[in-house]
Parts: C-alpha cells; structure tokens; sequence
C-alpha cells in the first residue's frame, strides 16, 4: 500500500470515529433573561435503566460549573411536575403541555427549562475492544412561552481520537457522557 493510501485510510478511519453535532440557537433569544433554570427528567430511549439518570447527573454539574444560572433541585421539579399533571389531569406517560411547563416555570420561579433524551449509551464491540457509545439531545425551552431557545443533539463513539495510535482515547460511559455534556453546552452562552 503507498503512502498517500495508507494517509486516506487514516483520515476516513478518524472522521468515522468522530460522530456528530447539529445545534440549533434562537437568534431572537435574549440568554440574559434566564436566571433560574430547571432540568426535567431526562427521556431513556435506552435499554440501560440507569443512563437517563446518569446522563441527567452529568448535564447538572456541567450547568452549575458555566456558573451562569441558578439550578432547581431535582425534588422541587418532580413536586412541581406532579402538581400540574393533577391539576390539568394530564398522566406521567403524557408529555408535558405547555401549560403544565408554564405552571412548573411559575411554581418554581425558574425563566427556562432543560429537556432531553438519551438515544444511545451503551458499550459497542469494535474488532477485539469494546468502545462507549453515546447519543443526547438536549433542549433548552422559555418556561412562559415554550419557545425553543437552544437545541443540540450530539453522538459520539469512544476510542481513540487517532487511530493506530492510541492516545486520547475515552473507555467509560462516564467519561464520553462527560465529554459530550460539556461538547453540547459549548454553543450556549450568557
């Protein structure tokens, strides 16, 4: 094999490996408005019982150190949620109205709130290694409104970044849900 082959196949084999991101931000959003923001539970699209609870986890921390907003606690969002759905008879296997998610914002005096789901998170067999795979989307929605203010979905395998090489490379859902939490919220600023 010549060496502009063996250059090819290398490059081919790394933006393979990279996975994607599409991120959607709402020019007419004014992200100084948000000072208190909320992250409903996260949807598990997965079989793993314990990723959206994982991923919720992570997403959380990566919030609070943007330091940009104050962060409800996971209780007050599940008391607030419970409320609304009894109050509009809406039932838990029901997607929230936007007139519970405007009831929650109001109960918990909070401008924007975090939806999201996990698609993929589990170990993938790759030859004679097994490498994390991930897939989120994340939405960040106007509490009054329902407006969509920032959307991002983001996948990525784990592995190494340089194949043959092996530097760079992430083996835990852990580390690859960290990676890709801080990678998504990258794109919103205050």
């Amino acid at each position: 094999m010549n060496r502009g082959c063996i250059t090819a196949l290398i490059l081919v084999l790394a933006v393979a490996g990279c996975g994607g991101t599409k991120a959607f931000v709402n020019p007419e959003a004014d992200m100084a408005y948000y000072e208190v923001v909320a992250i409903a539970p996260l949807d598990n699209l997965t079989n793993d019982q314990t990723a959206a609870a994982s991923v919720q986890r992570v997403l959380r921390t990566e919030l609070w150190s943007k330091g940009y907003w104050k962060i409800v606690s996971e209780g007050d969002w599940a008391q607030a949620e419970a409320k609304a759905r009894e109050e509009l008879g809406v039932d838990a296997a029901q997607p929230l109205p936007q007139e519970a998610v405007a009831m929650i914002g109001e109960r918990l005096g909070v401008q924007g709130i975090f939806f999201g789901s996990v698609w993929e998170y589990r170990m993938q067999r790759v030859g004679q290694d097994e490498w994390p795979l991930v897939a989120l989307t994340f939405e960040f929605v106007d509490a009054l409104t329902g407006n969509v203010v920032w959307d991002v979905s983001i996948t990525e395998r784990g592995g190494p970044k340089f194949p043959f090489f092996g530097f760079g490379e992430t083996h835990t859902l852990a580390e690859l849900t960290q990676k890709l939490c801080e990678k998504a919220l990258g794109g919103l600023s205050k």
